[in-house]
């Protein structure tokens, strides 16, 4: 094998190294974009504490599987727009550990100002890090939060609505 020859293999193959780099980054940051931004206080029901989810989260979001999908954690689509046939999830990212029974959830129907699910709290440790997690959707078409609560602080808001 010639100079020649050997340059020009070390060539393509940095250029397929150049080209799978260019890639990634684009891919990664269109799911960033696609990932719904935390919602500001205003137009929410009630402002969630900052100083509590600044203690306990980096981020909070909702998210999707068809109804008929088995739990998969990297098929969750990001989202805050549901049908009444898809499972509801909630993703966190936790900066630090939450006792079983300090977090409690609850949701609130905006149209009708009333909790269609109750606070209760959340009977399993929650280890710092992303956890997932996905349930039937039990709500009819409409405008809904999803209120996160710490020691019965409320830390997270998540507006979502039902189509």
């Amino acid at each position: 094998m010639t100079n020649k020859t050997l340059y020009i293999i070390i060539g393509l193959l940095v250029l397929v190294v150049i080209i799978g780099g260019v890639y990634i980054f684009i891919r990664g940051a269109n799911k960033q974009s696609e990932t719904p931004p935390l919602v500001s206080p205003q137009g929410l029901s009630e402002p969630p504490n900052k100083a509590k989810f600044d203690g306990y989260f980096t981020g909070a979001s909702l998210g999707k599987l068809a109804g008929n999908q088995e739990f998969n954690p990297s098929k969750v689509v990001m989202t805050s727009v549901f049908s009444v046939t898809d499972q509801f999830c909630t993703s966190l990212d936790i900066k630090k550990e939450i006792p079983s029974g300090k977090l409690g959830g609850a949701v609130y129907d905006v149209n009708s100002k009333n909790y269609v699910t109750p606070k209760s709290p959340f009977p399993v440790l929650l280890k710092a890090g992303n956890t997932i997690g996905c349930e039937p959707l039990e709500y009819p078409v409409g405008k809904y939060e999803q209120k996160l609560y710490v020691d019965d602080v409320l830390a997270i808001v998540l507006p979502f609505e039902v189509r």
